[in-house]
């Protein structure tokens, strides 16, 4: 008898089967040679959830954050899953063959902004495509060189002092508060992350 086989797919989940065969005696395996199942588990395995990352989260943070909370969701990671930070494995947790976590330190993340690819790495030459995560420019940054350093409290004070105004695009209200005034709040504001603190991330400027 003919048999008829409709798949429908809920993307990283399962499948779901609706199978119609022509009448006759018997059930549907009954009615394949042999009870062969092949066919049908071959159907299946061509439906199943593809292996690799779907989604970073977050997908970006700003330079100089500390402790950032990477996750990574997808399909298929094996136990001895590693997140690879430019090519490089990090610390990483696995929680599930769906879910990986690791948490991503200064010395790792660094001051520049720029674009990092996150890709997962396993047992069995298990490798996934790569994803890109963004490092957004600071606040602080305000001479627009892409790092917050002690170059924009230098570039600050000689704004604030009268000596030289801020020629580049990147606002020197660091703080971004409402009324967009250029001070001293600015300076400590600057200095703060300059030593080591962390950032507002609220406060990032994309570029």
């Amino acid at each position: 008898n003919d048999i008829e086989l409709e798949a429908a797919v809920a993307e990283g989940e399962f499948i779901t089967m609706t199978a119609t065969h022509a009448p006759g005696p018997g059930n549907l395996l009954s009615d394949l040679p042999d009870n062969d199942t092949s066919e049908l588990s071959n159907c299946m395995a061509a439906g199943s959830a593809q292996e690799g990352i779907g989604t970073l989260l977050p997908t970006d943070v700003v330079a100089g954050t500390s402790n950032v909370q990477l996750k990574v969701l997808g399909n298929g990671f094996p136990g001895n899953a590693a997140i690879n930070w430019n090519g490089t494995p990090i610390q990483t947790v696995r929680i599930s063959a769906e879910e990986l976590n690791a948490t991503v330190p200064v010395s790792t993340l660094g001051y520049s902004m720029g674009t990092v690819q996150i890709s997962v790495t396993g047992s069995g030459g298990f490798e996934t495509d790569a994803l890109p995560f963004e490092i957004l420019r600071s606040s602080s940054d305000i001479n627009c060189d892409g790092t917050a350093t002690s170059a924009d409290v230098l570039a600050l004070l000689s704004e604030l002092a009268g000596l030289q105004a801020n020629a580049t695009p990147c606002s020197s209200n660091a703080n971004r508060d409402v009324n967009a005034l250029v001070n001293i709040l600015d300076l400590h504001w600057i200095r703060t992350e300059v030593v080591g603190l962390t950032p507002n991330p609220l406060e990032a400027v994309h570029q």
